[in-house]
C-alpha cells in the first residue's frame, strides 16, 4: 500500500549545496512510498533541474550506505544523502 505524496529530507554535498543554498532539501515523492532510489534521484532533478546533468554520476546514500538505483525505500525516518561525483588532486 502506498502513501500518496511522501516527502523526505534529503542532505546536499557540493554543487547541489551550492545550487539550492541550503544543506538539506526536501524532495516531494509524488507516488508515494514504496519507491526506489532512482525516483528520489529524479524527483532531486525535478526539483534543481540545475543540476539534473550531474544526476547519472550520483549515488544515494540511505543510513550512512549507498544504495544501488533499484534499492526500495519504504522508512521516511531513515537518513538521505545524494552523494555527487568528487574528484581528487
Amino acid at each position: 500500500m502506498s502513501e500518496t505524496h511522501a516527502a523526505i529530507n534529503v542532505q546536499l554535498f557540493a554543487k547541489f549545496r551550492e545550487v539550492a543554498g541550503c544543506d538539506q532539501l526536501q524532495v516531494v515523492l509524488p507516488n508515494g512510498l514504496p519507491c526506489t532510489a532512482d525516483q528520489v534521484l529524479q524527483q532531486l532533478a525535478a526539483q534543481l533541474p540545475e543540476v539534473a546533468a550531474l544526476i547519472p554520476q550520483c549515488r544515494l546514500a540511505i543510513d550512512d550506505a549507498y544504495v544501488a538505483a533499484d534499492h526500495v525505500i519504504d522508512d521516511l525516518n531513515a537518513q538521505f544523502a545524494v552523494i555527487p561525483p568528487v574528484s581528487g588532486g
